[in-house]
């Protein structure tokens, strides 16, 4: 059976019955993008990488047998949540860190890939600036991920009309700054 076929839920419930090839499925799954989101948030890539650990411990700390975890339908919402929170600790501990982001270079001249750098750079600095670290979350994950306005509703504890507002309110923000510095969007 092709593991893609496999709901989140099932993978838990085949976790929770033994199946040890089942949780990094789930790791594998979303990993990528679990991963990419809580480097967006915290900035520092050591420090992503422990938050990364961190969260995906708490995760396979919750879906044991004896574990926490609900079976609600959206497994990867509830670990995107766990992500939030972990870095909001964190950030609550220590200052954000600057961004050192890269972007591939597969099809552009070293030139475009100097300027993507800094255009990105320049865009990640004013997203750090302008918004708070609840606002750069849903922002990252509305825009970024992909997510569904009920799925970052969730995540973040929030009615989902609260997300678009937050959403279009980090967005003007973000657009103000970056006009603040010559840069037109």
């Amino acid at each position: 059976m092709d593991h893609d076929e496999v709901s989140d839920d099932e993978l838990v419930r085949r976790h929770r019955n033994g199946d040890v090839s089942a949780f990094p499925i789930l790791v594998k799954r979303h990993g990528s993008g679990l991963y990419a989101y809580t480097r967006s948030l915290v900035r520092d890539r050591n420090v992503a990488d422990d938050v990364y650990q961190d969260t995906l411990l708490k995760a396979w700390r919750a879906v044991a047998p004896d574990g926490t975890y609900q079976t609600k339908g959206n497994f990867c919402g509830w670990l995107f949540r766990i992500a939030y929170r972990t870095a909001l600790d964190y950030l609550r501990r220590s200052p954000v860190q600057q961004l050192a982001g890269t972007i591939p270079s597969g099809v552009l001249s070293p030139e475009d890939v100097a300027l993507a750098k800094e255009t990105r750079s320049i865009i990640m600095r004013c997203v750090e600036e302008c918004l708070d670290p609840v606002e750069r979350s849903v922002l990252i994950l509305r825009c970024c991920e992909g997510m569904k306005v009920e799925e970052v509703a969730e995540i973040h504890d929030i009615a989902i009309g609260t997300v678009s507002k937050w959403v279009q309110r980090a967005l003007a923000k973000l657009r103000e700054h970056l006009q603040q510095r010559g840069i037109d969007v």
